[in-house]
């Protein structure tokens, strides 16, 4: 499947390259996805090169990362050695990384005026996600009954995000709010109490033509 995804996002990308006008937008941004138990949340930081083909539609190809902001919780641990509480708090710590890759278009809506331009994106790709759980306690004298565990998978990735942009004299700002999907592969057993993200984000760009 994501030798598929991989071909198919080549042969897109080949595809539009010989647009006439092309724009470089770098791109920060805020995301928490609001999954069973923990609000993971990350910074973005990414570009993307949009290109315009002969009939003036802009489609892009989106590179981000997604930096990891650590999520903090507390569990329990036991001993059986009898001369120490029998149990005694753990820290776990959760650094939720993204990285994505992939290609979209931009739906400008005829409301617009010549310096405001209103738009829903459409984007589609491959993302990878790796959740890393650390523990900070006494691990000579206490155990852990269950601990989660770090995790990570690469798939698919469907996007949608609405966006407003304001034409300036020497470029162009954005601000987008937008949904994407989880990473789409095979479905593995998680045996932790939180699953992959699914980003809800908030997301700034400048838009620069090259």
């Amino acid at each position: 499947m994501i030798k598929y995804l991989s071909l198919q996002l080549l042969v897109l990308i080949i595809s539009i390259t010989a647009s006439a006008q092309k724009f470089i937008e770098p791109i920060v941004g805020y995301q928490v996805s609001p999954k069973k138990y923990y609000a993971f949340s990350q910074l973005n930081v990414g570009v993307q090169t949009v290109l315009l083909n002969k009939k003036k539609k802009p489609f892009f190809l989106k590179i981000l990362g997604s930096l990891p902001l650590a999520n903090k919780s507390l569990d329990t641990a036991y001993t059986t050695n009898i001369t120490l509480p029998v149990m005694n708090l753990a820290q776990k710590v959760i650094r939720p990384l993204g990285f994505e890759v992939s290609i979209g278009k931009r739906f400008i809506l005829p409301i617009n005026s010549k310096h405001n331009l209103f738009s829903f994106n459409l984007n589609a790709g491959i993302v990878y996600q790796r959740l890393q759980v650390k523990y900070n306690f006494d691990q000579k004298n206490y155990i852990l009954l269950n601990p989660q565990k770090t995790v990570s998978r690469v798939g698919g990735l469907v996007g949608f995000q609405i966006e407003y942009m304001k034409v300036l004299k020497n470029g162009r700002f954005f601000t987008q709010i937008g949904i994407s999907s989880s990473p789409i592969n095979k479905r593995e057993k998680n045996q932790n109490n939180f699953n992959f993200l699914i980003p809800i984000a908030l997301n700034f760009g400048y838009s620069i033509k090259i």
